[in-house]
């Protein structure tokens, strides 16, 4: 296919029309197919070798398919807490061509997207019950009252489960979630660099073969402090990470990996949840 052949196009048609003669309407032939004596046989066996590559939007009956469901807590303010608590669970799946084959044939076939199937978000407010006007030391002098009381916290925490990993090697010897080593997510013995222009046989997936799970709570505490009825000073101190957790990317995928095949090297990064070390961020507001 990489071979070089005689161009059958070389000088037979003007490359462009300032080459032309006067008065030519044909065809013209620019690139490499008008100006170089050889070429590769993959051009020319491509459907419009004039064109070079050609790219298809908007495929027909193309299809996305999506099934899911949503489940809502919510508990509005009352005794000096709030509460809200989202959980979905989906599946998403799209139409598309398994390999150059089934492209040419126009034979679509369903793939799961690889989303996280799991997204769970908790988010609350919670008033602490010291000082005046509160369930406990609501008599104590205003100086000890402005120290402990009218401290808030408020947290958000969300956890979704792992990405569907994707193989998109052609030379699978095993399933690779069997005898998987520790300290690697999948079987890197599996997966092999296949011989050139082999097809495709192994699937691109395997259902339930998913990368690490990634959670995160930011966490705040505030104040506000009464200086007067006219002013007042509040304090805010918010955490983000406040476990300092750390949550691994989704492991090297591919021969290409080397001896990284099946690890994961880094943080988590990305739309679905990024991943960094504890942040603190403090602040002074003053209200009047």
């Amino acid at each position: 296919m990489t071979q070089s052949v005689p161009n059958p196009f070389y000088g037979q048609f003007p490359t462009s029309p300032s080459t032309a003669p006067p008065g030519y309407s044909g065809p013209y032939m620019p690139g490499s197919l008008g100006t170089s004596q050889q070429v590769s046989l993959s051009q020319l066996l491509q459907p419009y070798p004039q064109d070079g590559s050609l790219s298809l939007m908007g495929v027909p009956h193309n299809m996305d398919h999506y099934y899911g469901l949503a489940v809502s807590v919510t508990r509005p303010m009352s005794h000096g807490w709030t509460f809200l608590g989202t959980y979905n669970y989906s599946i998403e799946n799209h139409s598309s061509y398994y390999d150059d084959i089934a492209q040419f044939n126009q034979h679509l076939s369903m793939f799961d997207r690889g989303y996280p199937r799991h997204n769970l978000r908790m988010s609350g407010t919670y008033q602490l019950p010291f000082g005046r006007g509160k369930a406990y030391f609501s008599t104590v002098p205003k100086w000890v009252d402005e120290v402990i009381g009218g401290w808030q916290t408020s947290q958000i925490f969300y956890w979704m489960s792992g990405d569907l990993l994707s193989f998109p090697e052609a030379g699978m010897t095993c399933d690779p979630r069997q005898n998987v080593p520790s300290g690697y997510w999948f079987n890197p013995n599996c997966v092999v660099t296949p011989p050139s222009y082999a097809m495709a046989s192994a699937p691109p997936y395997y259902q339930g073969l998913r990368g690490p799970r990634f959670w995160q709570l930011d966490s705040t505490a505030s104040k506000t402090f009464n200086i007067n009825e006219r002013f007042g000073l509040e304090f805010r101190l918010e955490m983000y990470n406040m476990p300092n957790t750390f949550i691994p990317a989704d492991p090297c995928v591919g021969s290409s990996c080397g001896t990284l095949d099946g690890k994961s090297t880094q943080e988590a990064s990305g739309s679905n949840g990024a991943n960094y070390g504890r942040e603190l961020q403090g602040s002074l507001r003053l209200h009047f």
